[in-house]
């Protein structure tokens, strides 16, 4: 993409450049903050003081790259207290270089040009991570998460694997397509609340439940009370509950069927397990567990589900089917 079509260069000044609005995709630059305020504070370069800005086709102007240093500089306008100097003082630049570049219509709106040239300047920089594109996300679509893995993007490996293993889902690498064809099983698994319990193979195996089951209550049930560390207690004629087996997998120095990591293989055998756990819980059913290796039996686990393109417990008869 040639972003230096048709660019224009020129110098203005700080306080009419502070006027100019984010672009509609920005990432949520707060927890950035500090960290850039220190970089401008202890390296200081002239290039700190360029930026770059789009012009739509009716004249409006939007800021591509220089969004966090404007905010930085907007706090620096007015008093500062002791530890907000420390975390955010900087020496705030009269004059800046400006490079404007003209927003298009190539046949799908004027927003995706801009779009494309937002991530054009931060793919240069290498700067923004997954989850930095997915609070620009959240802000472009007008998300607004309560959840701190999900409000801060904190969910990015969870939602690959899901449009990985998701059949109507065309273009596995579309983030943006993967939160906007995900927005009501990402509010509802907000709704619930997740906590540190929540892994990413926790996250996926939630937005695949949800995707298919939708509003369920015995399912938001079971997702609940992963996070709360509900246990009904086990008995001995009948097993435990599922949930709790999934709790105690996941809190076990030698887990039977889970693996701790975010490997391809990993997360399909942690997701696996999380899902079998968790439709044994909505049917109402226990977990039987053998005396012996005081483990349940692997065999169970391990049969394949089409509709999750994960293995879960099935019966013999029915993988003739």
């Amino acid at each position: 993409m040639e972003t230096n079509l048709k660019r224009k260069v020129y110098e203005l000044n700080m306080e009419d450049f502070l006027k100019i609005t984010p672009v509609f995709c920005q990432r949520d630059e707060n927890p950035r903050l500090a960290g850039v305020a220190k970089l401008l504070r202890n390296n200081p370069v002239p290039t700190q003081h360029e930026v770059s800005i789009g012009k739509y086709p009716d004249g409006k102007l939007v800021v591509l790259d220089g969004n966090t240093r404007a905010e930085i500089w907007r706090k620096n306008g007015r008093p500062l207290n002791r530890i907000e100097r420390r975390k955010y003082g900087v020496d705030v630049p009269n004059i800046l270089q400006i490079s404007e570049y003209p927003i298009i219509d190539e046949g799908d709106g004027p927003d995706e040009y801009a779009k494309k040239l937002y991530y054009t300047f931060d793919s240069q920089k290498s700067v923004e991570t997954s989850k930095h594109k997915l609070t620009g996300i959240h802000r472009a679509l007008g998300l607004n998460f309560d959840s701190r893995k999900l409000a801060q993007g904190m969910y990015s490996k969870g939602l690959e694997y899901t449009i990985k293993e998701d059949p109507l889902f065309e273009n596995k690498k579309d983030m943006w397509g993967a939160v906007n064809i995900y927005q009501k099983e990402l509010k509802l698994l907000d709704s619930i609340g997740i906590g540190v319990t929540f892994s990413q193979s926790h996250i996926a195996a939630s937005l695949m439940l949800l995707k298919i089951n939708g509003d369920n209550p015995r399912l938001k049930k079971a997702l609940s009370y992963i996070k709360s560390g509900y246990d009904d207690g086990s008995d001995p004629n009948h097993g435990k509950c599922p949930i709790a087996v999934l709790r105690e997998e996941y809190r076990s120095q030698d887990p039977q069927f889970i693996k701790k990591g975010t490997s391809g293989y990993e997360m399909s055998m942690n997701i696996s397990f999380i899902i079998f756990c968790i439709e044994k819980f909505m049917t109402r059913e226990r977990l039987k567990i053998n005396p012996v290796s005081n483990t349940i039996s692997k065999r169970s686990v391990k049969k394949w589900d089409k509709r999750y393109n994960h293995f879960f417990d099935m019966d013999e008869d029915d993988m003739d089917e």
